[in-house]
C-alpha cells in the first residue's frame, strides 16, 4: 500500500461505497445504514493514511479536512440558499395557481419502508 497509495485509495473508496450501497439495495442491511455509503471515500482516506504513517498522518489529514478556508458568509450561503430557492419556487408555484396542494403530505409504504413526502412527489398504491 505504501508504494501506490493513490491506487489503493481509489480501490478502497469504490469498494466501500459500492459494497455498502449494494448491501442496502439488496436489503441485507437497513436503508438508514445504507446511506453511510457516502463515507466510503473518507474511510478509504483514513485507512490509507494509517498505513502510510499512523496517527500522525491521520491527525494531519483531519486538520486539513476540518480547516475553514472561506469566510462564514459562504457557509451560510451554502446552507441557506437551497432553502431560500425552494421557498421561492413554492411561492412562484402558488402565485401561478397551483394552490396549496404542495403543502399536503402523504405517508406511503414504498418498497418496504414508510416515507413522508409532498403529495406531488409520490405515487401511492
Amino acid at each position: 500500500m505504501k508504494k501506490q497509495p493513490v491506487l489503493w485509495y481509489f480501490v478502497l473508496a469504490f469498494v466501500f461505497t459500492y459494497c455498502i450501497s449494494f448491501l442496502a439495495a439488496s436489503k441485507f442491511i437497513p436503508a438508514w445504514l445504507g446511506s453511510l455509503f457516502i463515507f466510503g471515500p473518507i474511510i478509504a482516506a483514513l485507512i490509507v493514511s494509517a498505513a502510510l504513517g499512523g496517527w500522525t498522518v491521520i491527525k494531519q489529514l483531519l486538520k486539513k479536512i476540518l480547516a475553514w478556508r472561506v469566510g462564514i458568509q459562504w457557509y451560510l450561503f451554502v446552507f441557506l440558499f437551497p432553502v431560500i430557492a425552494r421557498l421561492f419556487a413554492v411561492g412562484i408555484d402558488i402565485l401561478l395557481g397551483s394552490g396549496t396542494s404542495i403543502f399536503k403530505f402523504k405517508v406511503c409504504k414504498l418498497s418496504g419502508c414508510q416515507s413522508i413526502a409532498p403529495a406531488h412527489h409520490l405515487v401511492c398504491n
